[in-house]
C-alpha cells in the first residue's frame, strides 16, 4: 500500500495498479496501470537507483531515474486557457508537502493517444482532434522547468513531433514533420495566420 501512495505521489494524482512485479535491482514492473483522467496502460516499468532508493528510506520517487510506458492509451487535452491537461503530472514544483519531482525520462513504447486542442494555434481558437497510433518516443524532464520531447505516430499519416513545454507557463514549442499529411486540416490548425 505504502508503494501506491508513493506512486500516487509521484503523479501528483490518485493510481490504480492491478498488480506490481519483476522485482530486480533498479526495476518495478507495474501491470494494468490507470491515471484517472489521462488514461491507462498494460506495463510501466520503473527504473531506479537502489543506492538513492535505500539512502531516503524506500521513498521511489527521488531514485527514479527512467519510467517505461508500454501499450498506454492516454488522452492529451488543452483547454480553451491554452492549460494541458497532463502538466500537473510532471510538475516540477515542490512545496514542502509533495515527494521531490521526478526528474529522469519517460519512454513511450506502442502507445495510442487521443488529442484534442480546444484552443488551437491561429488567433481564433478553433477545435482540434487527432488520434495517434503506434506512438513511440520520450519525455526528458531532467532540465528544471522544461520538458522536452519528441515523438513519432502514425495520424494516420507517419508523423514526428520534437520540441518543449515550459511546465510552469504552458507555453510550448513545437516542431512537427509528416509524410503524406493532409495540409488543409493540419495546417489550419497549425499555422498561426491572422
Amino acid at each position: 500500500k505504502s508503494k501506491k501512495k508513493s506512486f500516487s505521489a509521484l503523479f501528483n494524482r490518485q493510481v490504480a495498479i492491478e498488480s506490481a512485479g519483476g522485482f530486480v535491482v533498479g526495476q518495478i514492473e507495474l501491470s494494468g496501470f490507470n491515471l484517472p483522467g489521462i488514461g491507462r496502460a498494460q506495463k510501466v516499468i520503473l527504473n531506479f537507483n537502489p543506492l538513492k532508493y535505500a539512502y531516503h528510506r524506500g521513498d521511489m520517487v527521488p531514485a527514479l531515474t527512467k519510467i517505461t510506458v508500454e501499450k498506454g492509451e492516454f488522452k492529451a487535452v488543452r483547454d480553451t486557457a491554452g492549460k494541458w491537461n497532463f502538466i500537473a503530472l510532471l510538475s516540477q514544483e515542490n512545496n514542502g508537502k509533495a515527494p521531490p519531482p521526478f526528474r529522469g525520462r519517460i519512454i513511450f513504447k506502442d502507445c495510442r493517444v487521443n488529442y484534442l486542442d480546444r484552443t488551437g494555434f491561429g488567433a481564433v481558437p478553433q477545435v482540434f482532434e487527432a488520434q495517434v497510433e503506434a506512438l513511440n518516443g520520450a519525455v526528458d524532464l531532467r532540465s528544471e522547468g522544461r520538458a522536452k520531447f519528441a515523438f513519432s505516430g502514425k495520424l494516420p499519416e507517419f508523423a514526428k513531433a520534437q520540441g518543449s513545454i515550459n511546465l510552469k507557463t504552458g507555453e510550448s514549442a513545437l516542431n512537427l514533420s509528416a509524410e503524406d499529411m493532409d495540409f488543409e486540416r493540419w495546417g489550419n490548425y497549425s499555422l498561426p495566420l491572422p
